[in-house]
């Protein structure tokens, strides 16, 4: 009686097999994708990651793994889970929206590059003796499931491949990776790039020919690729780029700060704040001290005092006593106070310049969709401490960034009208939501509101 790893060998194992397969599904032979010369093969779920799938009247039974496309969970990786002293590592490529495989498992991994629609995949060498500078085989297939190309490589070092299937076109991608590093890929024609510099950090953003869409290098990028727009910072100038047509025009700010999807925080060289789109539109006139955006598009949060964090002789009793509260995830240290905001007045604006929560508070934070939470009186401070979620979570890189502590002062709920102002309060130790899940912290022996992205804890 044959058993699995017999089978799986003589049904894929075999250079022979491959290169009967690779012939079968050669995207010359198959140019017409209304006549594939080839029948994808399909896959049934069993039970959780538990799949089956016939090939040459033998029913397998395989595992998925982990996905080849980890943002639409659709391409799969899937393995017979042969035994650990089998010399075959044989992983199967299958989409799970459709059941379809697209490449049969004659290979040992491989990598989904989604904005080029390539697959490429690796076959372990037979004989690791001949293996050429450890490099493998590399096999490239579009998401038909067409053979296109092999090369030599190593899979895991490839940041771009050097093709893009488009509109059942090959087209060919040109990018050098010694001399700039891809740090973001917006689609096969538009890679953000990066570049050292001895006086800082340069972007720039290349087409699928290696050729620069600005002609030149910037200290930040913001790319709107729903647009096709980009609006760019080289010292203290700022442009906006159409991507299409390549032209640059100049912007009358001089830097950029964060941005969410439709609107960018602009900042002049007198430290004043405002707000811009991606078409270059002023929203608001860069005339305050602070601004930060909301949950709400077209609502904004407003400083209308002066945003300076102090740090003195007077404050550093204050410090030492705040930073003994600090909650100090796995024992680390390193955190404290960078500075305190004094005589803070906060309030909430539209794009129309319209007051919608008044700038009478020290502080203001979203609790949900529906309602913010303002604080009377109390104190604002600045720390500096570890990512406790990148600690929770050790495939996260461990960050240390500022966060902002309220103590102290009284809280109140007002609905998105700037109405229905009642008091907040909870009892020490729970969690107050707004729109993820949150962390328990030690308890504290005072009030304490700590904010961070999206999160409201009182301890």
């Amino acid at each position: 009686m044959i058993d699995l790893n017999e089978r799986v060998f003589n049904n894929f194992g075999s250079q022979e097999k491959l290169n009967d397969y690779l012939e079968l599904t050669s995207y010359k032979h198959n140019l017409n994708l209304d006549n594939l010369r080839f029948n994808f093969n399909q896959i049934s779920q069993v039970e959780n990651r538990k799949y089956s799938f016939n090939y040459e009247e033998f029913k397998y039974t395989i595992y998925r793994l982990d996905f080849c496309d980890k943002e639409k969970n659709e391409f799969y990786l899937f393995s017979f889970l042969l035994p650990v002293h089998s010399s075959f590592n044989h992983k199967l490529i299958a989409s799970t929206k459709t059941n379809k495989i697209l490449v049969l498992p004659f290979f040992s991994n491989a990598l989904y590059y989604e904005e080029f629609n390539i697959l490429i995949c690796s076959k372990t060498p037979d004989d690791w003796n001949f293996i050429d500078n450890f490099l493998y085989d590399l096999y490239y297939f579009d998401l038909y499931g067409r053979f296109i190309k092999e090369e030599k490589g190593i899979l895991n070092s490839i940041r771009i491949p050097n093709i893009a299937m488009v509109n059942n076109k090959i087209i060919p991608i040109v990018f050098n990776s010694s001399l700039y590093e891809a740090v973001e890929i917006y689609s096969y024609f538009l890679i953000k790039i990066f570049k050292y510099n001895t006086d800082g950090d340069l972007y720039g953003l290349i087409d699928n020919n290696g050729i620069l869409y600005s002609q030149d290098f910037y200290h930040k990028i913001i790319v709107n690729k729903t647009i096709d727009k980009a609006i760019l910072q080289k010292e203290t100038n700022t442009y906006i780029l159409d991507i299409k047509s390549r032209t640059i025009n100049s912007l009358p700010y001089n830097y950029l700060l964060k941005h969410n999807d439709n609107f960018i925080k602009v900042m002049s060289n007198e430290k004043k704040y405002g707000i811009i789109d991606f078409y270059g539109n002023e929203i608001i006139k860069p005339i305050f001290n602070y601004i930060d955006f909301n949950f709400t598009e077209d609502r904004f949060k407003i400083c209308h005092t002066p945003y300076e964090w102090i740090k003195n002789e007077q404050l550093e009793d204050e410090f030492k006593k705040i930073e003994e509260y600090i909650p100090n995830a796995y024992g680390l240290k390193g955190h404290y106070v960078e500075g305190k905001l004094l005589n803070s007045k906060w309030g909430i604006i539209n794009s129309d310049l319209d007051t919608i929560i008044p700038f009478i508070y020290k502080w203001i934070e979203e609790y949900d969709e529906n309602t913010y939470l303002v604080n009377e009186d109390g104190n604002i401070y600045k720390y500096t401490s570890m990512d406790l979620e990148a600690l929770e979570d050790r495939d996260k890189e461990i960050a240390i960034h500022s966060q902002i502590m309220v103590v102290g002062g009284k809280w109140y709920k007002i609905d998105k009208q700037g109405e229905n102002k009642t008091r907040f309060s909870v009892e020490k130790g729970e969690i107050q939501y707004t729109t993820e899940h949150l962390k328990r912290l030690e308890k504290l022996p005072y009030d304490f509101y700590k904010f961070t992205d999206k999160k409201a804890f009182k301890i």
